[in-house]
């Protein structure tokens, strides 16, 4: 939106005044030596404002990217404090969004640099002669933000400002301190978006040090400005704008010195005189060249004037083209309460219509009208309006207002010494909702990597998981213990060649040298073997190690000790062995003792048959054929108990031959019938007309199988069987 210029007078002459030329001539050189006093004090007065507006918004600009950088170590703090030994530069994805942040680092509590963003540093870097490292190191319980002194970084090579604060554990505990590096040539950017020209921009500390400074000069940044003008705004002073030489160089010129709210920091812009008053000493000597001419004096009056507000235009352009471009909504309020101007991002960030944010317009409107269009809800909050009282000082008031769409407002007002005051809004909807799904994620992470390591340490296996760095992530005491390793190695973070470095170092893999080779290859290419294989520990037990990459490309590693199994399965088999023995003694006894027995039964049944083919009496033949089935069952068994022998040795053979099946049959059914009916029942043979006349097979097998069958059913016959 245009801002409205202020409105000079015209300055009119009365031209009946031509006709008295004493009195016109005196009247024309009091008018000139005023209209050039006045020409002077104009450019003096507007140089002045210029100097404090710019400052106020350089003020803004360094006070916002330090908030920015304060809140990004204040995060840092936050997440070393949660977990100090998972806390990862590498992981840390805010730092890297931040082009003017050229490096951060992680400093021990004893002020060595020992990582960047890139990775761990090869030697630890000595920080103990920067003095912001040096506060942090006398007071390491302290939690203030340290600026230091301009540098060249060591790292970067780049001139760099240090931003740092303390690191604590969640026990209060100094866990080091957390630096990050910002570009000092962004001021020179801001220099060039300010449009200086031949004016000056610094940034100081109140130790009266140099941190920055645009375009640059004789004296450089790191210099040290002298005390007296470092006094008043140690002791509270918050602007002072002056005409006076340079501290640093002697040149004249118009200033303004602004404390940067809430850091021990001042931002000075400066102008030239040579560059403000150049038009005013022009417009003097044009003025007293043409003063002899009353014509020429009236021309020359119009034209300065047509010039002085052709140069407050271009000023308040500037000014408005700066407010235009800065990304916060920005506001100024009178002493009044009304609006003195207002950049567009204003009215875009509070949805207000065309024509309300204007000039001259009272505030308490605005937000009347807010009200009306339901912004609140209800009725504006009480510090909307509370916030104007200068009874608030010059401290910052801040908060934060959500709006119905959602968006999230940060609304910061500063006080002016006149009375008025400067009011931004900042959306930080994505900033917050950024850092809330950060924090759900890390706790989500940390809560999955707990339950992880919990479930390995109830495994009966030592475990260990590598990352895809080949860094340990999670190792269980199990195998921490199988595997006997110090502790300086159980820990998250370890390589894993480091492990094997121990391991071949000990002799651990000795025993089995393509173990050695496979462990020194793993260390030069950090690859881990899939293979499973046996090795014994160092305290003699027998160790199973299986290994297996994962999709993600970790690596899961198990150890078991196998040792009781190993001995239960080698006892086992000295069972089986034992066994087996007895077995092949018992065979061997078997069918000697059954060889043996088979040779007098032969001869006893002989001799029965012999004594019953000499015709005995009938007690005597009674008697012979009982001897004679006696030694036949008793050959049986015999038979039978050999039979056993020889399955047990593997030695059974078959006889395959030609024989009638029912001629076996018939034969097998007289004995069997006989035997019945001692036993009171009745037997009887029914062969099937499909029998074959012929079969192929072995024939005394199948009468041993059937003779046993037959037996059994005479021995134990059905219930309700009888003769």
């Amino acid at each position: 939106m245009a801002l409205r210029p202020p409105r000079f007078r015209p300055i009119r002459r009365d031209r009946a005044g031509l006709a008295l030329a004493a009195l016109a001539v005196g009247l024309l050189w009091l008018a000139i030596g005023l209209t050039i006093r006045r020409q002077f004090d104009t450019a003096a007065d507007l140089a002045l404002r210029e100097t404090a507006n710019l400052a106020r918004i350089l003020e803004a600009q360094v006070a916002g990217r330090i908030d920015a950088i304060d809140a990004t170590l204040r995060f840092s703090q936050v997440l070393f404090a949660r977990d100090p030994a998972a806390f990862s530069l590498g992981d840390w994805s805010v730092i890297g969004g931040d082009p003017e942040t050229v490096s951060a680092v992680l400093v021990s509590p004893q002020g060595f640099a020992l990582a960047t963003r890139d990775g761990p540093l090869a030697e630890p870097l000595d920080l103990r002669d920067r003095p912001h490292i040096q506060a942090h190191l006398r007071d390491p319980a302290a939690d203030r933000l340290e600026i230091g002194w301009p540098v060249r970084g060591p790292l970067s090579g780049r001139p760099i400002i240090a931003f740092s604060r303390s690191l604590r554990t969640a026990a209060g505990e100094p866990g080091g301190i957390m630096l990050l590096a910002l570009d000092a040539t962004l001021f020179s950017r801001l220099h060039q978006a300010l449009d200086l020209r031949d004016g000056r921009i610094l940034l100081v500390g109140l130790d009266g040090v140099i941190r920055a400074r645009s375009p640059d000069g004789p004296v450089a940044p790191g210099d040290r400005l002298p005390e007296a003008a470092m006094t008043p705004f140690r002791a509270g002073l918050v602007e002072r704008t002056d005409v006076r030489s340079s501290a640093l160089d002697g040149t004249p010129g118009f200033a303004t010195w602004r404390r940067v709210a809430g850091y021990p920091l001042l931002v000075t812009v400066r102008l030239a005189a040579d560059r403000v008053l150049a038009e005013s000493r022009r417009y003097r000597l044009q003025w007293l060249g043409l003063g002899a001419l009353f014509t020429l004096l009236t021309a020359g009056l119009c034209g300065a004037v047509a010039r002085m507000r052709r140069m407050e235009r271009a000023s308040r352009a500037a000014l408005e083209g700066t407010f235009a471009h800065v990304g916060h909504g920005i506001m100024m309020v009178d002493a009044a309460g009304r609006v003195v101007l207002a950049n567009a991002r204003v009215s875009d960030m509070l949805g207000l219509p065309p024509g309300l944010m204007v000039p001259g317009r009272p505030l308490e409107e605005i937000i009347r009208w807010q009200e009306a269009a339901g912004e609140y809800g209800s009725r504006a909050p009480p510090e909307h309006l509370a916030s104007q009282d200068p009874s608030h000082g010059a401290a910052p008031y801040i908060w934060e207002r959500t709006r119905p769409d959602g968006t999230v407002l940060e609304i910061r007002v500063d006080h002016l010494p006149d009375g008025g005051f400067v009011r931004s809004w900042t959306d930080v909807t994505e900033a917050r909702r950024t850092a809330a799904a950060i924090a759900a994620a890390r706790d989500a992470a940390v809560a999955a990597r707990a339950a992880l390591s919990a479930a390995f340490e109830q495994a009966p296996l030592g475990i260990i998981l590598l990352g895809a760095d080949h860094r340990v992530e999670i190792m269980n005491s199990l195998a921490v213990a199988l595997l006997d390793l110090p502790p300086a190695l159980a820990v998250p973070g370890t390589p894993g060649a480091e492990i094997l470095r121990l391991q071949l170092a000990r002799g651990d893999l000795a025993a089995q040298p393509e173990l050695e080779l496979d462990a020194r290859h793993a260390i030069a290419d950090g690859d881990v073997p899939d293979r499973a294989y046996v090795r014994p520990s160092r305290d003699g037990r027998l160790l199973e190690i299986r290994g297996r990459h994962l999709a993600d490309g970790r690596v899961i590693r198990t150890y078991a000790d196998i040792s009781e199994r190993q001995a239960a399965l080698r006892q086992q088999q000295a069972a089986q062995a034992a066994a087996a023995s007895a077995l092949r003694s018992r065979s061997e006894f078997l069918a000697t003792v059954s060889h043996e027995l088979r040779t007098p039964l032969h001869a006893v049944i002989g001799f029965a048959e012999v004594l019953l083919q000499q015709q005995p009496g009938p007690a005597q033949a009674a008697s012979l054929r009982e001897i004679e089935s006696a030694g036949r069952q008793l050959l049986a068994l015999v038979d039978d108990i050999l039979e056993v022998a020889r399955l047990e040795q593997g030695r059974l053979t078959l006889r395959e031959t030609a024989f009638d099946p029912a001629a076996t049959l018939r034969e097998l059914a007289g004995p069997a019938a006989a035997r019945a009916a001692a036993r009171g029942l009745r037997f009887t043979l029914e062969l099937d007309p499909a029998l074959p006349a012929e079969a192929f097979g072995d024939a005394g097998r199948l009468r041993q199988v059937l003779v046993k069958l037959l037996d059994n059913a005479v021995k134990s016959p059905p219930p309700g069987a009888s003769g």
